[in-house]
């Protein structure tokens, strides 16, 4: 009996002990909280731009203010989670020519509803400046990576729907732009016709816009092979008067043609040439072969030989 006696004394002296130690936790919280306190808090500020203006330059979205408050209504503030915002309409933007706007009295509203004390801001104006909205066409230009399947190349240049972009924003910023760029574009595998629509390149500023924010691509490739044609070999800078002769007289070309165009291509569709004009003061000479001319249809030509011998003969 006597130890349960004992047990129930320590017991009862634990709870005393821990009541007066939460009772004084609670009394010393209480008064930390009546006491003021600084913090920074953040405001957003929202701008109504008049009709047919923009900014020159962004102006801030968010600036700091000072407050002073006890801590009950810092603790009542951030369980609140309230988001604060000021509003610059249009007419005290237009009455403010100067583009200097004070915020001091907006910033104090803000906080006058929790009735928070807002300490001098850091800035309390801010500097706008504002130009005519003005708009002009710009032509596209495709960012890409294609690769094509095995025996596939491109037969046509990309073509992009629509062309050309409509961009809007300060006569400033766009008058210093002449083209616009599409995303990145990445294809593999590609094979015949493939149409698809790429996002053109974010802009950068916020008082700017692009028109479409899309395009069609099209891109067209077709299987090729390989063709060979034998190519006459033309004099370049002879006269009536020179006695000249080629060796060989033909060259062979093993040129990449599309399999639609196979039959197209003629020898006729090829001009390969010599040109003696540094070359005459030798009896012969070993010259290149120059491809002055060749359709757009065929890729990877090669030249057989690469050279020719040139003989120069004195007419009696």
């Amino acid at each position: 009996m006597a130890n349960q006696k004992a047990s129930s004394s320590k017991r009862s002296q634990r709870f005393t002990i821990t009541m007066c130690l939460l009772a004084s936790l609670l009394f010393w919280t209480a008064i930390k909280l009546s006491k003021d306190y600084d913090t920074i808090e953040t405001i957003g500020i929202n701008y109504e731009l008049p009709q047919g203006l923009a900014f020159a330059q962004a102006p801030p979205n968010s600036l700091e203010a000072r407050v002073r408050a006890t801590g009950w209504e810092l603790v009542n503030q951030g369980l609140s989670n309230h988001e604060r915002m000021i509003t610059i309409d249009s007419l005290e933007l237009q009455e403010n020519s100067d583009g200097i706007i004070s915020i001091r009295s907006e910033v104090a509203n803000a906080f006058e509803d929790e009735g928070l004390d807002v300490n001098p801001i850091t800035n309390e104006r801010i500097v706008i400046q504002m130009e005519r909205v003005a708009s002009k066409m710009v032509p596209l230009r495709l960012t890409s990576r294609i690769e094509y399947a095995r025996g596939f190349q491109s037969s046509k240049a990309p073509r992009l729907d629509p062309d050309s972009v409509t961009i809007s924003g300060p006569i400033s910023v766009i008058d210093s732009i002449f083209f616009w760029m599409t995303d990145s574009l990445i294809l593999t595998e590609v094979i015949d016709t493939v149409r698809i629509s790429t996002p053109l390149k974010e802009t950068s500023i916020s008082s700017m816009t692009v028109r479409p924010t899309a395009v069609s691509v099209a891109i067209e490739s077709q299987q090729f092979t390989e063709k060979s044609i034998y190519v006459p070999v033309e004099i370049k800078g002879a006269t009536k008067k020179d006695s000249i002769s080629v060796f060989p007289k033909q060259v062979l070309l093993k040129v990449a043609v599309g399999l639609h165009d196979y039959e197209t291509i003629k020898a006729a569709d090829f001009k390969a040439v010599v040109s003696i004009d540094q070359a005459r003061s030798e009896i012969s000479n070993s010259l290149p072969v120059i491809l002055e001319k060749r359709p757009d249809l065929v890729r990877q030509v090669s030249v057989q030989p690469q050279t020719v011998e040139v003989f120069f003969y004195e007419k009696y």
